[in-house]
């Protein structure tokens, strides 16, 4: 089943005035997840648990979206943009 899964990470750049990005990344998924469960997107990512699951049927939705839970700016989950760019994510806007 295909999926968008949405995150965030740290600024693309270093003096940006803002503290994270909004990212996604399109994904096959076997199973719908459900809320608290921990998925590992890509192969170099970390266990990320899912906070939210949307299943937009409408004629021009969005399919299923899944929101994984934002680390907080300044702790150690909360990753580089460089780092989730080089594993396939991109910025949503």
């Amino acid at each position: 089943m295909k999926a968008q899964i949405r995150w965030t990470c740290g600024p693309q750049s270093k003096t940006a005035e803002y503290d994270a990005e909004d990212i996604c990344i399109d994904v096959e998924l076997p199973a719908v997840p459900q809320i608290g469960i921990l998925l590992k997107v890509t192969s170099d990512g970390e266990f990320v648990r899912v906070d939210d699951v949307y299943m937009d049927l409408s004629e021009d939705g969005d399919g299923l979206l899944v929101f994984l839970k934002d680390a907080e700016p300044g702790t150690p989950d909360f990753r580089p943009w460089a780092e989730l760019k080089a594993q396939g994510w991109r910025l949503i806007g």
